[in-house]
């Protein structure tokens, strides 16, 4: 069966970012929380969600400490496999609560479980596997994430962070797929008008 181009550039850019050293990464990823921290709309808000990073994502653990440390509420999704959807919890000391789940990415313990409700939150941090100029994302192929930003409120500010490398031209988009409003790279962040 021939694969759709969505599933050619996520398999292209997931190749890529895979090649990267792990030094690179950590290195990238400490400038790109430089950039995030600096976002007028980082600063204002007050409950944040970070996707828990795993592999070569931009490497979010330090972001989701410091975040801590500045006195915001930080939430992280929960996997739904049955009903496809991302359920989101509070979590206070990340070392301590976290373990490996779905798909091997870190999620709250049963015990550091602490719902919430989506339309309480102010910015959502959300990862990609490939993005374009013009706010699209090409994700993991879940579709978690475009429902989780057509869960919450408008004023709810969708920030991605990726590797320079994984920004391309002219993202296939689906009526279901949903854009972010900010793109932070090592080089700096760019918002939709």
């Amino acid at each position: 069966m021939k694969e759709s181009p969505k599933q050619t550039i996520r398999k292209k850019f997931r190749e890529a970012r895979n090649g990267l050293p792990a030094r690179e990464i950590l290195e990238k990823s400490k400038k790109i929380a430089k950039e995030l921290f600096r976002l007028p709309e980082y600063k204002a808000a007050k409950s944040i969600l970070y996707y828990v990073s795993f592999g070569s994502e931009v490497n979010t653990h330090e972001m989701i400490k410091t975040s801590l440390k500045k006195g915001k509420r930080v939430f992280v999704p929960i996997t739904d496999l049955k009903k496809n959807c991302l359920h989101i919890s509070e979590v206070l000391n990340p070392d301590l609560e976290l373990a490996a789940s779905t798909f091997g990415i870190l999620e709250p313990k049963k015990e550091c479980l602490r719902p919430a409700e989506k339309n309480m939150l102010d910015l959502i941090v959300a990862p990609g596997i490939a993005f374009d100029r013009d706010f699209n994302r090409i994700g993991y192929g879940g579709g978690f994430y475009d429902s989780l930003f057509s869960e919450t409120e408008p004023h709810t500010v969708k920030a991605a962070l990726c590797f320079e490398m994984q920004l391309t031209e002219g993202i296939p988009a689906g009526l279901t797929d949903r854009k972010v409003d900010i793109i932070v790279t090592e080089a700096g962040a760019f918002r939709r008008s």
